[in-house]
């Protein structure tokens, strides 16, 4: 488990699987996946889940799984380039980022660690 961070659609609508297939097929740095593995870095045990309609965004040299479910997309423990990458993708969703406690995220979100 980790800290999740979510697409959503305001007032309680769902983001449209239709819509978020169309962005998948339409970026390169998506590609979809239905099924998630990984080893646990503690006891080398092998995880894996299914997760219809999900996907994993290629960048340096990793692979961060954004997960579809029930009309929301949820990113675990991103770092600043996925917080940046869900933001580009709510605009293009009609949709917002949302912190699992409810904290809303934006382009001009300034964390305090940046002032300096």
């Amino acid at each position: 488990m980790g800290y999740q961070v979510y697409i959503e659609k305001k007032s309680n609508q769902k983001i449209e699987l239709d819509s978020w297939v169309k962005f998948l097929e339409s970026n390169k740095e998506f590609e979809k996946r239905d099924h998630f593995q990984g080893t646990n870095p503690n006891t080398g045990e092998i995880l894996s889940r299914n997760s219809p309609n999900s996907a994993v965004w290629k960048i340096d040299n990793l692979e961060i799984p954004f997960s579809y479910y029930n009309g929301t997309i949820s990113v675990t423990n991103p770092n600043g380039k996925a917080i940046n990458k869900m933001l580009e993708i709510a605009d293009l969703l009609d949709a917002e980022v949302v912190g699992f406690e409810g904290e809303k995220y934006s382009k001009s979100n300034k964390k305090w660690w940046k002032f300096w």
